[in-house]
């Protein structure tokens, strides 16, 4: 599979989870995922 490939597939998997506070959830209106990957 291809680097690229690879990531897009975990980026389709993870799991978000929400900013939270008192225990709801609160509007995370500039959110961003960011990806490291390492190549062995």
């Amino acid at each position: 599979m291809e680097f690229n490939q690879t990531a897009l597939l975990y980026a389709e998997r993870d799991i978000y989870h929400p900013a939270l506070q008192n225990g709801k959830a609160v509007p995370s209106p500039d959110f961003r995922l960011h990806i490291n990957f390492i190549i062995e």
